[in-house]
Formats: structure tokens, sequence, C-alpha cells
């Protein structure tokens, strides 16, 4: 979670540094620190400071899958009908009747004396958190991870070249967002690696039919439209972008265009796993283990539809 965290810029930005085997070394020794400091805490001061810590955590958890409970309602209406692959049982009854569930509980322990102070506390860490999200929000985030690696590495000033691997989400507000998501534009690089997708429609050998062939000739020159109005966009913007269609095998794609480009970060760019076939093929996985530099995923909800318009 610490990883996660500093990989969208709200944790310190060393903090997403892998190994060469893609482990999160840092944040998992960081995690584990506080953790033993917990432990040392419930020895040395276990009616103050770990009681403090116990129950400002009491309620935390259900504020948690009130808020997990409250995005599957907003965020399934976002996604087209033939689109979702798991439906949860009679929606939106269902979640509706979780969130009052939940709400009902909250409720019971600020009425419980006992538990009432587990639910005060609890407000009051929660609160703490998102204030300093909304300062961090207001600074215009943390340091960026690829800033840092400059900085860390002694290079700072030099330009950092990113590598961005996406097909039909290559103009997704998602990743677009996490693109301009810089202080200094004229420091960063990126290269967008597009590959065109013949394998899913098996169209790629010289015995192909006819309809496989449009097919995949359809794919290719819409991975190119879409390509070209993202690097036109990043353009008109100021930033510093290349481009190229890729071998279909996402995979080989970011191999290859790793050794041509010499990226200091790679950026991946996926729909959500239940319609992503690259998270099918442990994409994610492979690449991280493969690669000595960090490597970020980027998960989508534009619907496949409206991404060739970005």
């Amino acid at each position: 979670m610490l990883f996660v965290l500093a990989g969208r810029r709200e944790a310190p930005a060393g903090l997403v540094k892998v190994s060469r085997r893609g482990v999160p070394m840092a944040a998992i020794l960081t995690s584990t620190v506080v953790g033993f400091l917990c432990v040392l805490a419930a020895a040395i001061s276990p009616e103050t400071v770990f009681l403090f810590l116990l129950n400002s955590s009491g309620a935390v958890i259900l504020f948690v899958y009130l808020l997990i409970a409250v995005s599957q309602l907003v965020l399934r209406k976002r996604v087209a009908a033939d689109q979702l692959q798991v439906k949860m049982w009679f929606y939106p009854w269902l979640t509706l009747l979780t969130i009052a569930g939940i709400v009902a509980v909250l409720v019971l322990m600020y009425l419980d004396t006992s538990a009432r102070e587990q639910l005060v506390l609890s407000l009051l860490a929660w609160a703490v958190f998102i204030c300093l999200y909304l300062i961090t929000k207001w600074r215009g985030g943390s340091v960026d991870a690829v800033i840092a690696d400059a900085t860390t590495d002694g290079s700072a000033g030099s330009t950092t070249r990113v590598l961005v691997l996406a097909n039909e989400t290559v103009g997704a507000d998602e990743l677009l967002d996490e693109l301009r998501d810089v202080e200094e534009k004229d420091a960063v690089e990126y290269f967008l690696c597009v590959p065109a997708a013949p394998a899913e429609t098996g169209a790629d050998g010289e015995d192909a039919r006819d309809g496989e062939r449009a097919a995949w000739e359809a794919d290719v020159r819409a991975a190119r439209t879409r390509l070209d109005a993202t690097l036109d966009m990043l353009h008109a913007e100021g930033y510093v972008a290349e481009g190229q269609l890729a071998d279909s095998r996402p995979f080989h794609a970011v191999q290859a265009a790793s050794a041509s480009f010499h990226p200091d970060r790679i950026v991946i760019s996926t729909f959500p796993e239940c319609r992503s076939r690259w998270l099918g093929e442990d994409l994610i996985v492979q690449a991280r283990s493969a690669s000595d530099v960090p490597v970020r995923h980027i998960v989508s909800m534009i619907p496949p539809s409206s991404v060739s318009a970005p």
C-alpha cells in the first residue's frame, strides 16, 4: 500500500523504488520499522500510546468499506452494461443496503459510550489525513518520483526519459493526468509505445483470411489515430513526446522500446483487470521483473468506444 501511495505521489517519492527483482524494498522496510515501533509502544505504554493507536483505527475499516460501496455505486454507472463481466447481485439495492448498514453501525458506535471513543478518534485520524491530502493537493502534489530519481542520482537538471506503453487507453484521462503531473515540462521526455493488435484477431500471418486481415488493418489504423492525436495534444501543451506503433505483444514491445529509448521510468496504462487482456497475461509483473527502473501502472475506466477520440 505504501508503494502504491508513493507511485501516486501521496507518499515520499523514494518509496517507489524497487529492486532488480521488482520488490519495493524501501516501502517494505519502512512499513516493517513502523510495525516494530507499534510493538514497542504496546510494551512500553500499553494504556496510553498503544491504546490511542488501537482506538484511532477502530472505525477506519468501516470508513474504508463505506467508501468502497459508494465508489461501486458511482463507478458502475460509468461502465457500459455489455462491458461488465462480474455483476453484483441486486444492484443498486444491495449496495444501498450495505451503505445503510455501515452507517447504522457507526451511529450505534456513537450511541454506545464504550465504543464512542473509538469512533471519535477514528474520525479525528480521518480528518488529519484529509487535511494532509488537501495540503498536498494545494501545493501541487509531492515531488514526482521521476524528478526525485534524477536528483538522487546526482543528475538534477537533466532530462528524465519516460516510456509509456498503452494501446486503447493511450488517450485516456487517467494516463494524460499522469503525464501532465510534472512541475517542469522541460525535465521530462516521453516516448509513447502503442502495440498494434494483430494478435487479438489472429490476422498477422500471410495466410490470414481477408476478413481477419481487414480487421487487423482497421486495428492498426485506429491505434495510429489514437497515438497521433495524443502526441498532437502533448505537443500543443508544450511537452516533449515521440511515439510509434510497436510489436502487438506488449511485453516484447516494452522490451524493444526500453532497449532503444533507455527510459528512467516506465508507465503502463491498461483497462481494469476484468477488461484487460494485458493484465490477464501478467504484463505488469513481467515488466517489473525484467526492468531495473520503476514501473508505474495506470488503470483507465474509459469505455473502449470512446478511447479513439482522446
